[in-house]
């Protein structure tokens, strides 16, 4: 539709006259409207991973201020970071430095701990997830997270859309009798593929 229509002239009365034409010819599909409650659900999961990728950074640097004294953390999950740490005897100059980033990590588990709460509560109200999550490696987070990614499945036609829509398929650039096939398309959504993978990385 666009083959006809010069690039050196460009107004809106031309750009609408060539939108009424693909819609009249049926060029673009439907686009889904994600519902409400899985807007809502979308956003949650959206901001507790944001809170966690900062509180990631912060672990990050933390180790790395330390390791510059000679000193070293006990390994264990990110939350109780600050517990180890009170463990261990701070020169004064060293502690005026992390002073910040303790209180920004205290105020990161608060509300990842409230996230958390919210998570929990969306589970038991979903009829899909407690059952995703009888599968091998999948969690409340990869679940939910699926669930509200999909939003109404009967618009896939099938498990190969399905795939395609989470960009799980290989790419393609194939010619006359020439297949070539690369690695996956990674389109749509980021988070819920990269979920996805670690849950297959756990089978294995």
């Amino acid at each position: 539709m666009y083959a006809t229509r010069s690039r050196k002239v460009k107004t809106d009365k031309r750009d609408a006259r060539t939108l009424a034409e693909a819609c009249r010819l049926g060029t673009y599909r439907r686009a889904h409207r994600i519902s409400d409650r899985q807007r809502l659900v979308r956003a949650q999961l959206a901001v507790r991973d944001t809170m966690l990728r900062t509180r990631a950074r912060y672990t990050s640097l933390f180790i790395a201020l330390l390791s510059r004294e000679g000193l070293r953390v006990a390994t264990g999950h990110p939350s109780a970071l600050l517990k180890r740490l009170a463990r261990i005897a701070l020169p004064e100059a060293l502690r005026e430095e992390v002073e910040p980033l303790v209180v920004l990590l205290r105020s990161l588990n608060e509300e990842l701990k409230k996230a958390n709460g919210q998570l929990a509560e969306l589970v038991e109200h979903e009829e899909t997830v407690p059952k995703l999550c009888t599968v091998p490696g999948v969690g409340p987070v990869t679940a939910t997270t699926f669930v509200a990614t999909l939003d109404d499945h009967a618009r896939f036609g099938g498990a190969k859309e399905t795939r395609a829509y989470l960009g799980l398929v290989p790419s393609e650039y194939s010619s006359g009798e020439r297949q070539q096939r690369g690695h996956i398309s990674k389109a749509g959504p980021s988070r819920m593929r990269r979920m996805l993978v670690e849950s297959a990385w756990c089978i294995l």
